[in-house]
Formats: C-alpha cells, structure tokens, sequence
C-alpha cells in the first residue's frame, strides 16, 4: 500500500520537474545544439602516400674497363657471381696482346725518328745555304779581281801611246777614254751579290715531335703492361654483371627512356603501367640492345666496361611521380616496396634525389624523377625486378588530426573548443590536408573537446 503510493505521488511531480527544466533549453540535458558531435583531441598516427613503379637498379656500381681492347681469352664467372676483390674474372687473349705492343712500339719509334730526321734536313739545308754563300763570295772576289785587272790595263795603254804615231794615237785614245768611261759606269753601280739563309727548324716544330714522342711512349708503356697483366681483376667485392657489347646499361636505358612515359602514371593506373612498362622493356630489349652474355672470344674494348660490380645490399629505384604530387615528395621520406617476384616480402626504402626538371615525355602531363635507396641486406634480390612504391609524403605517429568541417576558415582558421559546456572560438595552425581531413600543427592541446560535427552552426558562447 506504501509503494502505490509512492508511485502516485511521484506522477504527481514528474510535470513539475518538466516545468522546471524547460525554460533552460536542450543543452542543459546534454542533448545541445541539434546535430553537433564534440570529440576530445587525441593524437593518432597519420599516414599519406604517393604511388609510383620501376625497375630494381644497381646502386653506384663499379664498372671495370680492360686494360687492352682484345678478345677473351678465358672467363671465369657467371652474371650474377659473387666475387671477392683480387679474383681473376676473365683474360684478354695474350697473342693479340704482344700484337698490340709491337704496333705501339713500332708507332714509338717512328714518332721519335720523325723528329731526328726533320733536324737532319734541316741541318742539311743549313750547309746548303753555307755553301751557296761561300760561292757568292768566290764571285765577288772575282769581280774585283776583273776591277784590278782593267785599271792596270789601262795603266799600260797610256804608257804605250806616247810611243805611236800620231795619228793613231788619237785613235787610241779616242778608245781608250771610251773604254774608262764604260768602266766608270759599270764599276759605279755594280749589282749586289744576295745572300743566302734559312729560317732553321721552328721551334714549335720541335715541340711537336717531342710532343708526339712523349705520347708514343706512353702508349707503347701502356701496351707493355697489358702484355704483361692479360688478367681483368675485381677491384671490390659483390656482385659481378656482365655488361653489354654496345656499353650501354640496360637498367638505365630503360629507366631513362620507358618510365617517363608509363612509370610515372597517376596511383589509380600503376598496376597497368607497369604491365605495359614490363611488355615494352621486353620490346626495347629484343630490338634495340645487345647481347649481355660475354664468352671466351667476345672482344671486348679498353674505352667500354666489360663488367660491373654490384652490392646487392644496397640498391636503387627511380619513379616518375606526377607534378600534382610532386610537390608532397622529399628528400629523406620513407618508402615501403613491394615486388612481383617477392609478393610476400616489403622492403624499406629512403628517397635520395628529387628531380628538378620534369622528365621528357610524350604526354600532356610532366612527370618528375624520384630517387629510391633500398637497403635489402639478406634479400634474395636480382636487378631488374619490378616493384611497387608508396612514399610517405606524411608519417607522423602522433598527429592531431580533425575533420575538414570542424575547422571554420572565415575570417582565419579556428575550432570550437568546450570549455563547462560553453563553446569558445580558438584560432589553430593547420598542416597538412589528408583526404576529408586537416592537420592541426598549434592551438590544440590533448584531451581538449572540441565540436567536430556541425560547428557551422555554434556561435562564441554557445551551450552546447
């Protein structure tokens, strides 16, 4: 009998208590401004990618040069090798080798025997030149002997006249004043007698025989030592490749020329670029490089790399990334791999090198290089494999994090912050924007409330 009562007395206030409340509004019962979502601020870990493909690369390899151009005469590696620093990888044929050294010493010699022989003639010349002067002087001598001569005859004419008749002496003299008079004449003039002289060998000239000497030697020295060390050495431990005939590298190659037009698509389309990139690599392989496989008798060339050392620990990946996203991508940012041979496996990467120029392409978009450090030690690795990359272009484990719409940009970016039920406006730092969502870098701190639904519709002082 008391509960009915009591039950009835609590029916009777239940209005009273309604009354009551109403005047105060919907917040005061925790129900607020209709359709708000307050949230306490709670770092998180925030993660955005950008997506790209290419090939598995050597990472700064060493290529070695023969030290002659010369067949293989012996191989003593497979591609793909391990080899330690110090071992023989192949010879060069010896025969063609002591070929070579009689060739550049044969060149030697008749380097240095040119410029012998150019002195000589022109030593020669020399005592030519002497021995016209010398007969230039004869002449001149005689010249002034045939003066001395015609003087004393005149002298002697003129004693004998007296002794003629007198008749004829005028005669006489009539010729003999004209003999003295052409006498006179000539010897008043007489032609100059030239003198004869060469320029001797030009010093320039001689420079260039010395000159030609000089890397005649060199060669010859250089031929000598290949005669006598036919060996092709691994200066470095690693991986040994072969390298193509032609000298080109066909990890570049392709890189370089195919990536700028399918590896660098945007993330949607990476999946089929890089089955289109893998049918042309195939394509460019068959038509347009050479054979890799070297073999005793294949020629290899003293200016071209016949092998490459690679440490397969350490590798390299270039993307093409497009210009929209470009900008996201940094230096030092982490990257996570994975491979279509090696499905199960993910590797750790680092970029490197962002391109500041867009690669050559002929599409509409510009695409830009990024460079890929792998650090795979222990991976069962092989160049050339093709991978998948996302980078981390945002990687924070504790970032605060809100909803696009929680943040008002007018006049200046700022939250609401619930302060006792009292909504407070708090200008913030935004970061970056992921998706629907916006880093907050400054203004928040955790544990704070702040409405991350429908605070549009809050005011300064609100309840909520």
């Amino acid at each position: 009998m008391r509960n009915i009562k009591s039950l009835k007395r609590l029916l009777y206030l239940m209005p009273l208590f309604v009354l009551a409340f109403l005047p105060l509004g919907p917040g005061c019962l925790g129900g607020g401004i209709d359709g708000l979502v307050i949230d306490k601020v709670r770092p998180e870990s925030v993660t955005m990618t950008v997506s790209g493909n290419g090939k598995l690369e050597a990472h700064q390899p060493f290529y070695i040069y023969p030290g002659a151009s010369a067949p293989l005469a012996s191989l003593n590696i497979r591609d793909g090798d391990y080899v330690e620093a110090g071992q023989v990888l192949a010879s060069l044929d010896r025969g063609v080798l002591d070929e070579e050294l009689m060739k550049a010493e044969s060149n030697y010699l008749t380097q240095s025997s040119m410029g012998d022989l150019f002195t000589a003639l022109f030593s020669d010349l020399e005592a030519l030149f002497g021995a016209v002067n010398s007969s230039l002087g004869m002449a001149e001598y005689y010249r002034s002997s045939l003066a001395g001569a015609a003087l004393d005859y005149s002298e002697d004419l003129s004693s004998i006249v007296p002794e003629l008749p007198t008749e004829v002496q005028e005669v006489v003299d009539e010729i003999a004043k004209r003999m003295e008079e052409d006498y006179q004449s000539f010897f008043a003039q007489p032609p100059s007698l030239p003198a004869v002289s060469g320029s001797g060998y030009p010093a320039s000239a001689a420079q260039a025989d010395v000159a030609r000497s000089e890397l005649a030697y060199v060669y010859f020295q250089k031929a000598a030592q290949s005669a006598q060390t036919p060996e092709i050495i691994a200066p470095i431990s690693g991986h040994v490749f072969y390298m193509p005939m032609g000298g080109l590298v066909p990890e570049d190659f392709i890189s370089d020329y195919m990536s700028s037009e399918v590896g660098g698509l945007t993330s949607s389309m990476n999946f089929i670029a890089g089955g289109v990139e893998g049918m042309m690599d195939d394509m460019i392989f068959d038509i347009l490089m050479p054979e890799l496989d070297l073999q005793v008798g294949s020629r290899v060339k003293e200016e071209t790399p016949a092998f490459m050392i690679v440490d397969m620990d350490r590798l390299l990946l270039r993307l093409k990334v497009e210009e929209a996203d470009i900008a996201l991508v940094e230096e030092g940012q982490r990257v996570e791999i994975s491979l279509d041979a090696l499905p199960r496996e993910t590797l750790e990467g680092e970029v490197v090198h962002v391109a500041k120029r867009s690669s050559l392409s002929l599409s509409d978009t510009s695409l830009y290089e990024v460079t890929v450090v792998i650090e795979a030690s222990g991976e069962k690795l092989k160049l050339g494999y093709t991978a998948y990359a996302d980078i981390f272009v945002v990687d924070e484990e504790e970032a605060v994090v809100l909803p696009m719409e929680a943040v008002q940009m007018e006049p200046s970016p700022h939250v609401f912050v619930v302060e006792e039920g009292v909504a407070h406006s708090r200008k913030v730092t935004l970061g970056m924007e992921i998706e629907d969502r916006v880093e907050v870098i400054g203004g928040l701190k955790e544990g704070e409330e702040v409405v991350v639904q429908g605070a549009y519709k809050v005011e300064e002082g609100s309840k909520v």
